[in-house]
């Protein structure tokens, strides 16, 4: 059986596939990834994985001078079509 992607949300953005940055090269977001089993499955898990450019991470600045913990994908400018053909292809 072949996990799907689902979706993608995140906590401040209301639609990914129709949102853009004021600056591409700025970005930093906790997605949650909606896998599940199957096109038509209603069962489905929530992953989360942290999507960032370097001046993203930049911006975000550090907590007891930890700037990100946990897993990570960096990309170089935000780009929708990129993000979630990387996300797709590795689920």
């Amino acid at each position: 059986m072949r996990l799907v992607l689902h979706s993608v949300a995140t906590a401040s953005i209301r639609n990914l596939r129709t949102w853009s940055p004021e600056d591409p090269e700025v970005f930093c977001e906790t997605l949650y990834l909606y896998i599940g089993p199957g096109p038509r499955s209603h069962g489905t898990n929530i992953f989360t994985i942290t999507a960032a450019t370097p001046k993203g991470l930049m911006a975000r600045g550090a907590v007891n001078n930890i700037i990100c913990e946990g897993p990570m994908l960096i990309i170089q400018v935000y780009d929708w079509t990129t993000l979630w053909s990387w996300l797709d292809r590795t689920v």
